[in-house]
């Protein structure tokens, strides 16, 4: 396996500790929703 796991599990636990994940994701859920509605009409 490639990569520092423990270092970025690490890094990922202190960012989201800040709250920074739950926004990127609600942002990212934004840009799927209005590609969706794009592709259905």
């Amino acid at each position: 396996m490639l990569g520092d796991r423990p270092g970025a599990h690490q890094a990922f636990e202190k960012v989201r500790s800040l709250g920074v994940v739950p926004y990127i994701e609600y942002i990212s859920s934004g840009f799927e929703l209005k590609d969706l509605d794009s592709a259905a009409q």
